[in-house]
């Protein structure tokens, strides 16, 4: 009885540390932008192409998130006249320019568990082929068999070439764009697998 006891201690405790890749779900995962103004702000979503993380346990130990930067939306603007004066900027050579630069990354080089649910990442985000190193708090939720990351952070655009005139924003009544860009993801892994599900049932 002993020895079957060490054998399973041992079999869950490899399974729980290993190292395994995860594929993000690009359908549920979602990130959320706002562009800051003096007195306002602009707000929309963009879409994630591709994601892989490497975990152990709660930990990212290395990852990378591809952005398509061609999938930009704005969701706070009605008239679609204003909205695609916007959008013209965003596609301009001297801010996004998704033509040339198609995609942008985050790739995680690493994480430190601060609590059973939160988690501070490092990592560089890539925009218009300049990289910046990057950190920031994510809070993990667990629903049944399913791992979600929440949480923000704040970019200067300015480091990546996404530069703007005086009259960035005159059409719409804008006079004054911050540089900080505010980004909210919501980061779902694939679903638990069997084998994590019969393990975390045995933990618990």
């Amino acid at each position: 009885m002993k020895t079957i006891l060490l054998a399973i201690l041992f079999a869950v405790g490899s399974t729980v540390f290993s190292q395994q890749n995860y594929k993000v779900n690009t359908k549920l995962s979602k990130v959320e932008w706002e562009g800051r103004k003096i007195g306002g702000s602009h707000e929309g979503t963009i879409q994630i192409l591709s994601g892989d993380l490497l975990m152990s346990g709660n930990k990212i130990n290395s990852g990378l998130i591809v952005i398509d930067m061609k999938s930009i939306e704005i969701t706070d603007i009605e008239s679609e006249s204003s909205k695609q004066k916007l959008m013209d900027v965003f596609e301009s050579e001297n801010f996004f320019n998704p033509e040339e630069y198609p995609k942008a990354t985050l790739k995680i080089t690493g994480s430190t568990e601060l609590s059973k649910t939160e988690i501070e990442i490092t990592g560089t985000i890539t925009i218009k082929d300049k990289s910046h190193p990057i950190k920031f708090r994510a809070t993990k939720v667990e629903d049944e068999n399913k791992i979600v990351f929440i949480g923000s952070f704040e970019i200067d655009r300015s480091d990546y070439d996404v530069s703007y005139g005086s009259g960035f924003f005159s059409g719409l009544g804008d006079t004054a764009i911050k540089d900080l860009f505010g980004l909210e993801f919501k980061l779902q892994r694939q679903l638990r697998t069997k084998q994590e599900q019969k393990i975390k049932n045995i933990v618990n």
